[in-house]
Parts: structure tokens; sequence; C-alpha cells
């Protein structure tokens, strides 16, 4: 009997193993803050999805890895949304004893790569302890880095990951296989400049201030990265506008709308000489513009709001970084106008679609019209626009009627009408949009004033 002993002993352990051996999943969820979250607009309306300056969310698609010591028991991508799985890993094999796991700025959504890189182009990770439980794990994760700076970078890096992976969850236009950049350049206090490691980023960050800041305005897409797959656009990342969700969707749907067109919507001339006689700000959502550039700004600014808003609701809102004469002191103070972004009159008729949505002075030298560009009307301003006014044109096209087109619908639409003309876009993209008919060209028609006024004279 004793010489048996041993086997028999060795086959019960064995068993009590298996007994402990369950099967589970880790959903994946990461703290971060957007400054320019949560506010609503005057009539009510406020962005749906992560309203919340701070919130923990799931990072969509991110590269990830368990073990269990020195033991590797689940690698892969987190599920990017469909079925449940957003931010969580496939089912594996546990054990009830300490596991660990890290999560990477980089990942595959759908079936595209979102990377999020630091100034030495760098991937970064962060990772946490956890002791599985049966069937899900919820586990929650503020990024942090090894020291306050370093923190700070890698909140911003997986703040634009996060951001960046729902919007291609959200809308990545049918493409398949493309690349999607967020670079955080730095600043640093050299003497007024700013140091990038590495070409090609090296004029993006500019130092303007004394100790030198980078401005927000350096938002970037006019650069690529080439690696073995190819070369790609990128979007660098400032520190004022790292943690701003509505500016970085914004760059990224510069770099969407130049994968799914073939280029052909990428950039514009945006130096228009002549000055707006009511109001001049340089390039921004207001300012006067060639048509072509103000459509290509006003895409992407309809991405970002596409991105952050359902289409349950008449209503659309945009959060912007800098305000202009026309908006009150509250918009001041909150470091910005809201706009409301919907081409029809949402909640609040007559209002809804003014301006920077009811946020505005009652100035008789500037009277709220129907549309931004009709503020102030000069026969010597033809073939001009703004991006606002495009911005509203594309969210009505997209929102207005029982079924509305897609965005991949919209998209392929640019794609197939090519390259627009500086001063022509309106008049190119009608003549396409009667092409493709439908209610593309039905939304189109009603969302343009006649003969495309406000976003081409």
């Amino acid at each position: 009997m004793t010489r048996h002993l041993v086997p028999v002993l060795t086959a019960a352990l064995a068993l009590a193993d298996a007994a402990h051996a369950f099967t589970t999943r880790v959903c994946v969820n990461l703290e971060g803050t957007y400054a320019d979250a949560g506010w609503a607009l005057t009539n009510g309306v406020v962005e749906d999805y992560w309203p919340k300056p701070q919130a923990f969310r799931p990072p969509y698609g991110a590269r990830y890895r368990v073990k269990r010591g020195t033991t590797t028991v689940s690698e892969g991508y987190l599920g990017d949304g469909f079925n449940g799985t957003a931010g969580c890993t496939p089912t594996f094999n546990a054990l009830s004893q300490s596991h660990t796991l890290w999560v990477w700025s980089e990942g595959l959504v759908q079936s595209n790569n979102m990377v999020s890189q630091d100034a030495y182009r760098r991937v970064r990770s962060i990772s946490s302890l956890f002791t599985p439980t049966t069937f899900e794990t919820i586990l929650n994760i503020t990024p942090s880095g090894s020291d306050p700076l370093d923190t700070e970078r890698v909140l911003d890096v997986f703040g634009a990951y996060g951001a960046g992976a729902f919007a291609l969850y959200r809308h990545a236009g049918g493409e398949t296989g493309n690349w999607y950049y967020f670079y955080r350049c730095e600043c640093y206090d050299n003497g007024g400049t700013c140091t990038i490691l590495g070409t090609p980023y090296g004029t993006d960050c500019q130092c303007n201030a004394n100790p030198p800041t980078c401005s927000a305005h350096a938002n970037k897409t006019n650069d690529a990265i080439t690696n073995p797959y190819g070369t790609w656009n990128v979007s660098t990342i400032t520190p004022e506008g790292c943690n701003r969700k509505f500016i970085l969707i914004h760059e990224m749907g510069h770099q969407i709308a130049r994968n799914i067109t073939n280029g052909a919507a990428n950039g514009g001339n945006c130096n228009y000489t002549g000055l707006h006689p009511c109001d001049t700000a340089g390039h921004a959502m207001w300012s006067v513009e060639n048509a072509n550039c103000a459509y290509n700004e006003g895409f992407a600014d309809f991405y970002a709001a596409d991105v952050w808003n359902t289409h349950s609701q008449l209503d659309c809102a945009f959060k912007y970084f800098t305000y202009n004469i026309d908006t009150q002191q509250v918009w001041i103070d909150r470091d910005g106008p809201m706009l409301d972004c919907a081409a029809d009159d949402g909640p609040d008729p007559g209002t809804a679609r003014d301006d920077f949505s009811n946020g505005q002075n009652v100035d008789p030298q500037h009277p709220m019209q129907a549309n931004w560009f009709d503020k102030c009307q000069e026969n010597w301003m033809n073939y001009v626009s703004t991006e606002v006014d495009w911005t509203r044109v594309f969210w009505g096209m997209h929102t207005d009627g029982a079924s509305p087109p897609s965005f991949t619908t919209i998209a392929q639409w640019l794609r197939d009408c090519g390259v627009v003309g500086v001063d022509t876009a309106y008049y190119d993209l009608d003549l396409c949009a009667v092409n493709v008919g439908g209610t593309l060209d039905a939304n189109w028609n009603a969302n343009v004033p006649a003969t495309g006024h406000n976003i081409d004279q």
C-alpha cells in the first residue's frame, strides 16, 4: 500500500489545482481627463460621449499582455466595442493568485492601427496587478509615469490613444489596414525654441512665451512618418492640446480624410489675403478661408463632432478652444465657446444655429444670421467661406431624415469626387452629389442654401 501513496497523493494535488483554475477575462478602463468636456450650451445641448471632464473609459483595441509570474497567459488586442467586448481581453485560463496586466498606447481598431507616442517616438505602457475573478475582472487604471512630469506625458499619450481609438471604433470610413498616429511634441525652455528629438517634427511646436509654452495651434497634420509599411500622416499633439478631445479628433479627421479619399481631401490654402470686414481672427472656425480650405477644415470639425455626438437628436455640441468678439464672457471663462454644430434648428428654434449657440453678445454690428458667413456680406468676397458653416452642412447631411447617408457613404462621395478647386469646392461637390443621388444628394441640397451661399459665394 505504501508504494502507491506518492502517485495517489500527486494525482489528488493535481485535481485540487485543476479545481482552482477557471476561465475569465479582464475588461480594462483607463482614467483620463479631457479639458473640453462637460460644458453645456445655453440651450442645454451637450456632447454625448464621455461628457464628464474626468472618467474611466475603455482603451479600444489596445495591445495587452497578462502574465502570472513569468508565464504569459494571454496577449493580443483588447476588444474594440462589438458585442460588449470594448476594452476586454478574450477569455483565458486563470488561477486565484496575482496576475499582471500591461496595456500599450498602440492597438488595432476596426482593422486599423492606432498609435500614440511620446517625444522620443516611444509607445508607452502601463501595468496593474490584479487577482482574477470568475468570468470577468473590471480593472480601472490611472496611467502614471516615473515622476510627475513623466506622469503628465503618459496621461497625454493615453488620453490621445483613448480618444483616437474611440474615434476609429465609431468611424473608420470603411478603411482597413491604415496607420493613425498621434505624436506628443515637447516644448523645452532653451532660449525660445522647441526641441523635438528626431525629424521631421522639428517645426510643429512653437515656443511663444517666456517661459516657452507650446501653442495649441501646433497640432499639425502636414508631416508624415515612414515605417516599413509605408508613409503615413501624423498628428502632433502639444501639452495644451493633448487633453482636448475635440481638437485631437479634428486633427485625426485630417488623417481620416487623407486616407479615405486617397489624398483628395488633404489640406488647402487657408491664407486668404482679404480681410473679413467684420471679424479677423487668423485661421479659426469663423475666419474667411478659401473654399477648399474651409471644406477640408470643416470636414475635420464634422468628424470630431460626429465622434462625440449621437444622431438621435437634432443638436450637436462642439467645444472650441478659442473665442471671438461675439462670444460672451461665459465662454471666455470656459476657455472657448461651445458651438451648436447642427445644420438645422435643433431644440431651440431660431437660435440653435446662430453663431456659437446662444453664446454671443447682442451687438448691432454683429447681427446673428442663419449662417456665420452671412454676418457680413461684401460683393468682393467671392468663393470664400468659413469652416463652421461647412461643419454644419456636413452634420445636417449625415443626420437628417429617417435613413441619412452613413459616414462611409459620405467618405466615398468625397473620394470619388476627387480634388476640388481652390474657390469652387461647393460647385465641384454639388455636381458629384448629383451623380450619387439618393438621400445624400437630397440632404446636401437641404442643408446648403440656394446657390451654395455660406460655403461658396
